[in-house]
């Protein structure tokens, strides 16, 4: 009997991903529900990813909300990560890189590397009733 390291090689200790697939979608928002704007099932690895906001109306009090696995990972307003500097910071799972509060215009980013089990989820809560424009853009792979 030989003895010396396990054979890891061998073992397959982690899953497989599958090909990366890139997923566009667009909701407008006319409501001040709150409103799911992109969502996957099953597992999976998030690459990168951004979402686009562009409102009637200020969006500085609109809230983002991502759902990993049916826990709450964010769930800000839009002011809070301008005034609170979660700017172009890609090791959090949402980061703000563009706001312009006089166009009513922002774009977050998704973070780098995200895993998910079961499920990523984002939703959108707009605090008044003007019309938003939400779009996602989002690259992923998911295990086979």
């Amino acid at each position: 009997m030989s003895r010396g390291s396990p054979d890891y090689i061998g073992k397959q200790s982690f899953p497989l991903y599958g090909p990366f697939t890139t997923e566009y979608n667009t909701e407008i928002l006319t409501t001040t529900d709150l409103t799911e704007v992109f969502s996957l099932s099953g597992a999976g690895y998030i690459l990168s990813g951004f979402v686009w906001i562009n409102g009637a109306a200020s969006i500085r009090s609109d809230k983002i909300i991502m759902t990993i696995d049916d826990g709450n990972t964010m769930s800000k307003t839009v002011g809070y990560y301008y005034d609170d500097g979660f700017i172009k910071n890609p090791s959090m799972p949402l980061s703000l890189i563009n706001f312009d509060a006089s166009e009513m215009f922002c774009v977050f980013m998704i973070g780098t590397q995200l895993t998910f089990e079961e499920s990523l989820k984002i939703e959108y809560d707009p605090n008044d009733v003007a019309i938003r424009d939400t779009k996602t853009l989002l690259w992923y792979s998911k295990v086979e």
